[in-house]
């Protein structure tokens, strides 16, 4: 029974992560920084546009991330929605090297405060809302993927939910 007792106790110590984490300083700030330009949300199995397929030809929503000189992982971001431009901060905490994801925790977005038609403000709150919820970024084939990404493999309709944005 004793031995029992050890071995229980003793399994959740032993386990190793699957996954290779190394420092924040992994992601290339090259990479990351630079004029981004948003073509579509990802929804879990489901690919939107910008402002939903509802709005046809709405403004580009730009996204433009430089590395903050004073503090180490952290990048600045600025851009132009739907109708207001907006700024924030974002840290890189933790790089995960097989998945090449960053764990990211952005700081509050702000933004002017001019209105404008009911449907490209519906476009612009969505979008602050993704941008401040967001807690992982990659950049794969030319792309920065910034959201929630899948944590299983296995196929399901949950696929994460994320920003797409091209490099301008």
């Amino acid at each position: 029974m004793y031995r029992l007792l050890i071995l229980l106790f003793m399994v959740p110590l032993l386990s190793v992560d699957s996954c290779t984490k190394v420092s924040p300083e992994s992601i290339e700030p090259a990479d990351l920084s630079g004029k981004w330009v948003l073509k579509n949300y990802f929804l879990g199995d489901a690919i939107d546009t910008p402002c939903g397929y509802e709005n046809a030809n709405p403004p580009e929503i730009t996204f433009e991330i430089s590395q903050d000189t004073d503090k180490k992982n952290t990048y600045k971001f600025s851009g132009k929605s739907t109708i207001n431009s907006f700024f924030g901060s974002f840290e890189i905490t933790d790089f995960d090297t097989d998945k090449k994801i960053a764990s990211i925790a952005v700081g509050a977005v702000g933004s002017t405060k001019m209105a404008g038609p009911p449907e490209l403000m519906q476009c612009e709150s969505r979008f602050f809302e993704f941008l401040s919820n967001s807690k992982e970024l990659k950049i794969s084939e030319g792309k920065c993927l910034i959201g929630t990404f899948p944590k299983t493999t296995v196929p399901s309709r949950d696929g994460g939910t994320y920003l797409i944005f091209e490099k301008k």
